[in-house]
């Protein structure tokens, strides 16, 4: 599976060299080497009942078998000898159906095979993508779903026309308003806030792309650290944010622990998301990570969230052993801000969980993952200090984790090799 993953990957390069080529070439063949572990799954639905049919016929051949009248020293061993054998026999004939009649002869598989050809002639591969046309099939299915399902085409027509017009007039309200000086304020009452969508192109204003804290807490549940210690069940919290504003803002002061002290009692703003914008692969602008945290609510109604991320523990450098560079994953336990009024500043701060590497630091084994797991050690961190989100699979629950570093091209490129 990584083989074919590696291969989709590198071929989303909108610059290639020799090297990636030769990558792409490597990863297939290797792909094609081993796919016949996957024809179990790619059997149709007759292949399935066929196999169905050859065990039932197999099930009855032995149950004719063991009703017929054998030598009575012979009998037992016969009888138990055929009930051992059945479900070696079943297995082995069902495995023999379902990957014999399987097949990888199909238009994707073929298609494949010539994007080697392709970019060492024309270049890298956006006569591929269907992301912008799929896209464009968005807005026709949210208005299949307002429909009735009943002659749904006149009303698909109809609501597609309706937001397509408050499209245009929201678009014209917007340009009129950089032409005036004074804006009326019926105009700015029907102007919606723009937000920033995940993808920023290069260029984006500097506080549209900053690293921010959002869905701020009512304060009638948390108004400092020890209702928020106490709502979201993290009986460290103030001892870990004292000693983080011991070792950090207050270290030359005066009087470190007092200062601290005085901070941790003040009013606080706690939050339940932050957005981080990630440089993108090809430099041609960010992907905004949207990191939530909701403690011991629930996310959407739904069920509770405390998202992955990656965590900075120490500079990045050439020197840092392993794939990771200095980061670690960790759990977002907390996101909160203190607000220091005698200096004017406010430090926005995380409560989170590292994990602990195990092995290799670097992409290791037959999934070429790194391993995760506990001891989980809690920390008081800088909001500045999260890169961005990260992705686990799961080995053992609530044990053993493994980073995915094939979820998308800028994630394998980062942490693919380590070098």
């Amino acid at each position: 599976m990584r083989y074919i993953t590696d291969f989709i990957l590198i071929a989303q390069y909108k610059v290639h060299t020799p090297g990636t080529i030769q990558s792409m070439q490597d990863y297939l063949a290797n792909f094609h080497e081993h796919k016949d572990v996957f024809l179990w799954f790619r059997a149709s639905k007759s292949t399935k009942m066929a196999a169905k049919e050859a065990t039932r016929g197999l099930r009855e051949e032995h149950q004719r078998l063991l009703s017929l009248d054998l030598p009575l020293h012979q009998s037992t061993a016969k009888r138990r000898k055929l009930v051992e054998e059945l479900p070696l026999e079943t297995e082995e004939m069902v495995d023999d159906v379902l990957t014999t009649e399987a097949h990888y002869n199909f238009p994707k598989i073929h298609l494949i095979s010539y994007f080697v050809e392709q970019i060492s002639r024309y270049g890298s591969l956006p006569q591929y993508s269907t992301e912008i046309c799929e896209a464009l099939y968005k807005p026709l299915k949210d208005a299949y779903c307002r429909s009735n399902h009943i002659n749904p085409m006149p009303q698909i027509i109809q609501t597609y026309t309706r937001a397509h017009s408050f499209a245009m007039r929201e678009r014209n309200l917007e340009e009129w308003t950089t032409e005036l000086e004074h804006i009326p304020q019926d105009i700015k009452g029907v102007i919606r806030p723009t937000h920033p969508s995940l993808h920023l192109p290069q260029g984006t204003p500097l506080d549209l792309r900053q690293m921010r804290l959002q869905g701020p807490i009512s304060t009638r549940r948390i108004f400092n650290l020890s209702t928020l210690q106490d709502h979201y069940q993290l009986p460290d919290l103030k001892a870990l944010t004292t000693r983080y504003l011991i070792r950090n803002p207050f270290q030359d002061a005066q009087e470190p622990q007092a200062s601290a002290d005085q901070l941790i009692d003040a009013p606080l703003e706690a939050f339940n998301t932050l957005q981080v914008p990630i440089p993108t692969f090809n430099n041609d602008g960010y992907l905004l990570h949207r990191i939530h945290c909701t403690g011991p609510n629930l996310f959407r109604k739904q069920e509770k969230r405390n998202d992955w991320v990656f965590v900075r523990r120490r500079k990045s450098a050439t020197q840092v052993q392993g794939s990771l560079r200095g980061r670690v994953p960790a759990k977002l336990n907390a996101l909160f801000k203190l607000r220091d009024l005698l200096a004017n500043t406010c430090y926005h701060l995380a409560h989170v969980s590292l994990l602990t590497i195990i092995g290799s630091p670097t992409p290791d084994g037959l999934e070429s993952m790194i391993l995760v797991g506990k001891p989980m050690k809690s920390h008081v961190i800088r909001v500045a200090d999260i890169e961005g989100m990260a992705h686990l699979v799961i080995v053992n629950p609530e044990e053993l984790y493994l980073v995915n570093n094939r979820i998308d091209v800028h994630t394998r490129n980062d942490i693919h090799d380590g070098n």
